[in-house]
Formats: C-alpha cells, sequence, structure tokens
C-alpha cells in the first residue's frame, strides 16, 4: 500500500511540474523523462537538457 502512495504521489507531482513547461510553451511539446525527486524538489530531463522545479509548483530552471 505504501509503494502504491509512493506511485501516485510521484505521479502527480511529475505532472505539477510539467504543467508551467507545458503553458508557457504550447507549440513546443517536449519528451519529459527521468524524473527525481530530493526533498522539496523535482528534477528531469526534457529534450537532453537537465531542469529543476519546485515540488509546490512554479516555473522549471534549465540546469544544463
Amino acid at each position: 500500500m505504501k509503494c502504491v502512495y509512493r506511485l501516485a504521489r510521484f505521479c502527480l507531482i511529475s505532472i505539477c511540474a510539467a504543467v508551467p513547461m507545458f503553458a508557457s510553451a504550447a507549440t513546443e511539446l517536449g519528451y519529459f523523462r527521468q524524473p527525481a525527486v530530493a526533498g522539496d524538489t523535482l528534477v528531469f530531463v526534457a529534450e537532453g537538457d537537465l531542469w529543476r522545479a519546485p515540488i509546490s509548483g512554479g516555473t522549471a530552471q534549465r540546469l544544463t
């Protein structure tokens, strides 16, 4: 049961972090993969670049 809760939370966090990117670049949808949560930050790969976003929502920052 704990594993299901973690998976559901992870999916929700991933979607919430990606929404601002979709809204700002609606014509340029990317491929988002390899999400990882560390503390209150979500880090993921999109279009070959590394990005981070706060779990609480907001704008993602490109790291590479």
